[in-house]
């Protein structure tokens, strides 16, 4: 006698099964995303960011903390209710009723793909609002942090710029036995400041680069004033002997160090200059004026050229001021690369949550007699193992464009054909 199968049980299964899908998704993705922004106030407090600060830095962290944990969170939710069903034998009675195993996924399927557009929003808006909120939030209390490490650690590093900056004892706002040392990497230029006192400032350059600072500076011939409109490190310092590869030196009122911010850490992205700290839609008129500056340049150095030709001014078309314009017309096609490249890295790593929803969910209905714990780290492999370091090592060949743009969904294609080949196996 032919079964018949209840026509109510189609629609009731695959409803009541999403709705035991989404509670488990949003538990796990509140503790993730609690734990993670937890782990980046920890880490700013640890910087010496005041208590004060820490509460603001909350909304700014919140997108780079959903970019991560929704991802994570669909792939614990996918193991744990299939791995739960299939123990208790669910998915053996589904199929029996005629519902197969496919059906039983899908609305895992469905949750991954809606949580990727979800996704692909919050790293948008992580990288075009929320790394540049935290820096402002740092930036207002740089300076707190710095006395603060200089109180805890003696010391100071900043690796980008091979300077280091030392000090015996902090008083107040009075650093006491200040040494400052810079060496370039091929050891020339180099140069070390000793100070009985010193006083850090941080601020806008309007504020501190007035004429004295600019004349007193030990930095002068490093940076250009240009660097410095992101903001400005002033360090000022009583009571100075000073060495350098060129002369040595007793200076008994004063001696200032301008640093640009936008080289130290927090600041390092110059602004928001970058592709990658700029939103997708702002992207084609990145692109567009990258274009027109390179133009502007090229018929700028036609004119110089002919110019020169006319007046037998061969000397010059060698000099330096040629071979600076060609590495700036570079930088602004490499600008013009990393921005095409952009949108795929985002759009990749948006959708992360959908593949690693068709992987999980196959996985555990398969196999879910080894247990939820045994089966989040065997899913775990090929995406720890395998597609974040991918990932990581496409992104790096796209932007030195040995990759082309379309290769930066690798990763997302191999972990689709892994979830088709568990799915038919669960099937």
């Amino acid at each position: 006698m032919q079964s018949v199968r209840p026509p109510r049980l189609m629609r009731i299964i695959p409803y009541r099964l999403f709705m035991e899908i989404l509670g488990m998704f949003l538990m796990f993705q509140i503790g993730m995303t609690l734990l993670l922004i937890f782990i980046g106030l920890l880490q700013a407090a640890l910087e010496g960011l005041p208590r004060s600060h820490i509460p603001v830095l909350i909304p700014c962290v919140l997108p780079f903390a959903q970019t991560f944990a929704t991802p994570f969170s669909v792939l614990f939710t996918a193991v744990t209710v299939y791995s739960r069903m299939s123990m208790s034998r669910e998915i053996i009675a589904l199929q029996t009723s005629g519902i197969s195993a496919v059906r039983v996924i899908i609305p895992c399927l469905l949750l991954g793909l809606g949580t990727s557009f979800y996704t692909l929003w919050m790293a948008d808006l992580n990288t075009s609002w929320g790394m540049a909120q935290t820096q402002r939030v740092f930036l207002s209390a740089f300076q707190e942090i710095m006395y603060h490490r200089l109180r805890t650690e003696k010391g100071m590093t900043f690796e980008r710029d091979n300077l280091k900056l030392t000090v015996s004892s902090v008083e107040g706002k009075t650093l006491r036995g200040v040494i400052v040392t810079r060496i370039n990497e091929d050891n020339a230029n180099s140069l070390s400041v000793i100070a009985e006192e010193a006083m850090i400032e941080v601020g806008r350059p309007e504020d501190l680069l007035d004429a004295a600072s600019e004349r007193d500076n030990a930095m002068g011939s490093l940076y250009s004033k240009e660097e410095y409109r992101d903001g400005v490190l002033k360090i000022t310092f009583f009571g100075v002997q000073f060495t350098s590869t060129e002369s040595r030196g007793t200076i008994k009122s004063r001696q200032v160090v301008l640093l640009p911010l936008a080289n130290l850490p927090y600041f390092q992205s110059g602004g928001g200059k970058s592709p990658s700290r700029i939103a997708i839609s702002e992207l084609p008129k990145f692109i567009e004026q990258r274009q027109q500056n390179i133009h502007q340049l090229t018929e700028d150095m036609r004119l110089a050229a002919v110019e020169q030709l006319i007046f037998g001014d061969f000397c010059n078309l060698g000099s330096d001021s040629w071979q600076q314009r060609h590495k700036q017309i570079q930088a602004w096609e490499n600008d013009i690369s990393r921005a095409k490249m952009e949108p795929y890295r985002r759009w990749a790593r948006g959708f992360s949550c959908f593949c690693f929803a068709i992987v999980g969910a196959p996985l555990a209905a398969w196999r879910g007699k080894y247990g939820a714990l045994q089966l989040i780290a065997l899913a775990l492999l090929p995406v720890v193992g395998f597609y974040y370091p991918m990932e990581m090592l496409t992104t790096n060949f796209g932007k030195s464009g040995t990759l082309a743009p379309i290769g930066l969904w690798f990763p997302n294609v191999v972990l689709i054909l892994l979830g088709l080949y568990l799915l038919r196996r669960a099937a």
